[in-house]
């Protein structure tokens, strides 16, 4: 009795140590998703700069927009309106409000406002738009929850509100990934757990496994915030990651350390670690390359979960050496059983049954995916990162089929480099305005010839020339509205634009360039693009990227590692044609399927 209890001593110090490590994690630690409106890109990315730039030269504020549905042309919708703009002005985080109460007042003034027109009123006439300007820095989630309360309190079956908006967007994905990091992660842990049970028949390795995994995976996410390495889009769900790194160590281990006892070893331990160590590195090893392989990705999500993925692959690693053999110690050798032994018999002899010409249909039937790759959707509109039928999957698609819902920037500057407060200016401005707008990506455009012809349609307005007009707008009597579509010197002008996203037939990249040539045959250049849709459409090729070398790239890496652990040429040639097949399978079913590779599934192929 006293030699089991002396067993035991060090699983129950390892678990004291864990606790307090534990209790320190949840007190120093901040596992809260970090998302922002530009969390595709690093600040170093030209893409990123480009729009940041535009964002010095226009400071404009970020929106949410609402669609709201109702009879908009009744006093009903119109009194309802009032009260939610009301309300909504007066949150805090809030600068203004314009709606159709707020704006034109009604909805015959709105149809002939050039400027309320095309920002309020919605293509098919059946509802209208309202727009939120936030303050800067005012737009986290307190700001959000209390406009969803508000909406929440004003929605009315004749006046039915839909939110979208940036703001609303990355505070819905940050939410999301706090409720994988907390509900997935917790519930793949318990399914884990059981299994664990069920396999080994032995408390102390079932708690030791699990605390392995969880002390791999609090270390790691330790590790992140001291560097400085945020929880972002795709580090979030890094945490059962580590946790599983670690349980195929400490699995491996325990069945080895079984093997070990029925052979009566004098030393089982030692002999467990010595006999798993080495194919435990070599796996280490290739997650490791997996995880190196999406650190050098310009995309930032990427390489930042390259860069945490590679510490938690060595962390689990030591984890389940160092601290997982007190509790392996403390096992009871009855108790202790082997997994083959708890395995299904049927499972055992599938290889048997299914033989080679099973082998062989199931791999010709991988590669026959792989033709299917091509048509691989990289660039996913921003409705499907949502689930459909949800509140923003339905409030983002109604707003973009009613004058667009992801932003497009264009900064745009006469060819002489002339200043653009003239009449000259604003008939050229005005011209490729239209042209815009016959571009059937575009939802609806603001800019600064809109600005002009909303002014000019004034009385008195024509006692003015442009330049005092342009005074007016950039001055405090507009809000200063002006600043945010010409820039001081006056010789650049924003444009923009709300782009369609559900009905989109080309991929991002070019359709920018389609709407960058219409400006070639004008006295006007486009000299800077920018916003959000430029951005996705940037790193729709730098996934394609990342899938072609990066994945090429471990292949051959792990040719060479199968040659090195194997010493034989055809099994590590076979090896790694087979693992080419996972990565083929993957896309090639992602592709039939429908199911778009973005940003989160990219990492799928080379984690694999």
């Amino acid at each position: 009795m006293s030699e089991d209890i002396a067993k035991r001593w060090p699983a129950v110090i390892a678990g004291i140590v864990f606790v307090l490590g534990a209790t320190l994690f949840t007190r120093l630690v901040d596992i809260t998703p970090e998302v922002d409106g530009n969390f595709f890109f690093g600040p170093d990315d030209p893409a990123y700069k480009e729009s940041q730039e535009i964002a010095e030269l226009f400071p404009v504020a970020p929106q949410l927009i609402f669609g709201i549905k109702g009879p908009i042309g009744s006093l009903e919708y119109l009194d309802k309106m009032e009260a939610f703009s009301n309300a909504l002005a007066e949150l805090d985080g809030v600068a203004s409000v314009q709606s159709m109460s707020r704006g034109p007042g009604t909805l015959e003034a709105a149809k002939d406002s050039p400027m309320w027109r095309r920002l309020l009123l919605s293509d098919s006439q059946t509802s209208t738009l309202a727009v939120a300007v936030l303050k800067a820095d005012s737009h986290g989630p307190d700001l959000i929850h209390s406009v969803e309360d508000l909406v929440a309190q004003h929605t009315h079956p004749r006046f039915e509100i839909m939110i979208s908006g940036t703001p609303y967007i990355v505070e819905l994905v940050r939410r999301n990934l706090l409720f994988d990091l907390k509900v997935f992660s917790s519930s793949a842990i318990l399914l884990f757990s059981a299994l664990i049970a069920w396999l080994f028949r032995s408390l102390a390795a079932t708690v030791g496994i699990v605390l392995t995994g969880l002390a791999s995976a609090m270390i790691t996410l330790a590790v992140m915030d001291m560097t400085g390495l945020p929880v972002g889009i795709l580090t979030a769900n890094l945490a059962i990651m580590v946790f599983v790194l670690a349980l195929s160590h400490t699995i491996f281990l325990s069945g080895n350390y079984v093997s070990a006892l029925k052979g009566e070893d004098p030393s089982p331990l030692r002999r467990a670690i010595l006999r798993t160590l080495e194919a435990s590195s070599w796996c280490m090893l290739t997650t490791l390359l997996g995880f190196i392989s999406l650190i050098f990705v310009p995309a930032t999500p990427l390489s930042q979960l390259g860069i945490a993925g590679s510490i938690g692959t060595v962390v689990a690693i030591l984890c389940a050496y160092v601290f997982y053999p007190w509790f392996l110690m403390a096992a009871s050798p009855s108790g202790l059983s082997a997994p083959k032994a708890n395995l299904p018999k049927m499972l055992t002899d599938l290889p048997h049954k299914v033989g080679r010409k099973g082998a062989l249909a199931l791999l010709g039937g991988l590669a026959l995916l792989a033709l299917a790759i091509p048509g691989l959707n990289t660039d996913p509109n921003l409705a499907q990162f949502f689930s459909q039928g949800g509140e923003a999957h339905r409030g983002l698609t109604f707003i973009d089929r009613n004058g667009g819902s992801n932003p497009l920037l264009l900064v745009v500057e006469a060819r002489d480099g002339g200043e653009l407060d003239n009449g000259d200016a604003y008939d050229a401005m005005w011209s490729l305005q239209n042209d815009l707008a016959e571009n059937d990506h575009i939802g609806s455009i603001i800019s600064l010839p809109v600005l002009l012809a909303e002014a000019n349609s004034r009385p008195l307005s024509v006692l003015l020339t442009w330049d005092w007009i342009v005074d007016i707008l950039r001055s405090d009597i507009a809000g200063g509205i002006g600043k945010s579509f010409i820039s001081e010197d006056r010789k650049k002008a924003l444009f923009l634009l709300r782009m369609n996203e559900t009905e989109r037939t080309q991929n991002r990249t070019t359709i920018v360039g389609d709407i960058e040539q219409i400006a070639d045959e004008t006295p006007l250049k486009i000299s800077l693009t920018g916003g959000l849709f430029k951005l996705q459409g940037a790193l729709s090729p730098l996934v394609r990227e990342s899938l072609i070398y990066g994945l090429s790239a471990l292949v051959a890496l792990f040719f060479f590692i199968a040659l090195a652990a194997s010493g034989n040429l055809a099994i590590a040639a076979v090896m790694t044609a087979s693992l080419a097949l996972l990565p083929a399978g993957v896309l090639g079913g992602a592709a039939l399927l429908g199911v778009p590779l973005d940003i989160i599934a990219a990492p799928a192929p080379n984690v694999a």
